[in-house]
């Protein structure tokens, strides 16, 4: 699938996009790389939280990636369309983290602007 077409999937499908993730980060944890999980997948407010955990645990990687290299907060002044600034943003990351479709679909999912705002203010 065109990687465009896979953004707008998933900006337009929450709980796929967060699904996707979940699976995806337990495969790698439990070291499973083409098999499929299984049992069942957490509600989504559960993969919400774990996500949430898992960006606390990695927030330097996603300030410095996000909000200083992207510039995420001028590029969201700029750039109206959520699919064009994921897109944009999945260069910055994709080299730090794993599943860099998902976590930028997510990330301007849940916004960045918490993430972003104690940078701006100490400019």
């Amino acid at each position: 699938m065109e990687n465009r077409k896979l953004m707008e999937i998933y900006l337009e499908n929450q709980e796929l996009v967060f699904s996707t993730w979940y699976e995806k980060t337990v495969s790698k944890e439990i070291g499973i790389e083409d098999g499929e999980l299984t049992g069942a997948i957490p509600s989504l407010e559960d993969i919400i939280n774990k996500f949430k955990k898992w960006c606390s645990d990695n927030v330097k990687i996603l300030k410095k990636c996000i909000c200083v290299d992207f510039n995420y907060p001028e590029k969201k002044k700029v750039i109206k369309n959520t699919v064009d600034l994921a897109m944009l943003l999945i260069p910055f990351i994709e080299k730090e983290i794993d599943f860099p479709y998902e976590v930028a679909a997510m990330i301007i999912l849940l916004g960045c602007d918490k993430l972003c705002a104690e940078i701006e203010q100490s400019e």
